[in-house]
């Protein structure tokens, strides 16, 4: 059956419909899946599905589609919300330029659409190094994803519920002993030294002197 990728993804409002927007790229990836672009792609790494994370957030972030993402889009969402939100290894920054350059070769070669070179265009060595590196610098991690993070560091898998159960109960764990704290430790006692001695025979004269003066 034919694909209308430049079909209406607007409602009445002239905002994008969401149930269409992912109705369409579903279909999309569907359709990558089985091409010839996205072979290899799977026979290394069994499955694709950056494209389907960088059309959501595309929609999602920067107001865009499939057929109106051009390169400050897809650099932002690559560069800005993928290290904010999506919890993977920086390694993996090389694989996710791959597989963004074989759906854009796919959406060119299959339905010739004008922005796939624009995007292709932004798709190299260099961003692939710049996306490794922003993917590992923490400071870019949203909440969410410095604990998904943070419990993969720690060794818990937090690709199912119970690894995540059990990362955030340690989690909460550890935050408590950091609240309450173990008791502290008594200071080891020494004997004072000679000016320590004189220092605290002056304090108790200046107060007695004190106490004195005020009766």
């Amino acid at each position: 059956m034919e694909l209308d990728i430049h079909r209406s993804l607007t409602n009445k409002h002239g905002e994008i419909d969401e149930a269409a927007a992912e109705e369409l790229e579903d279909e999309l990836m569907e359709r990558f899946a089985d091409s010839p672009e996205a072979k290899p792609i799977i026979e290394r790494t069994g499955d694709v599905g950056w494209a389907g994370h960088v059309l959501q957030y595309g929609r999602s972030y920067e107001g865009v589609t499939v057929t109106t993402m051009g390169e400050r889009e897809l650099s932002r969402v690559l560069l800005d919300v993928f290290p904010r939100k999506v919890a993977c290894e920086p390694s993996s920054a090389s694989e996710i330029v791959e597989e963004l350059r074989a759906f854009w070769s796919f959406l060119r070669r299959e339905f010739g659409l004008q922005n796939a070179d624009e995007c292709l265009a932004v798709l190299d060595e260099k961003m692939a190094g710049v996306l490794e590196r922003e993917l590992a610098n923490p400071r870019n991690f949203g909440m969410a994803k410095s604990l998904v993070m943070g419990g993969m560091a720690a060794g818990f898998d937090m690709t199912k519920e119970e690894g995540i159960g059990a990362f955030m109960n340690a989690y909460n764990a550890n935050l408590q002993t950091i609240r309450v704290g173990p008791a502290p430790a008594p200071r080891p006692l020494r004997p004072l030294t000679r000016s320590e001695k004189n220092k605290k025979k002056a304090q108790r004269r200046a107060q007695r002197e004190s106490r004195r003066k005020s009766r």
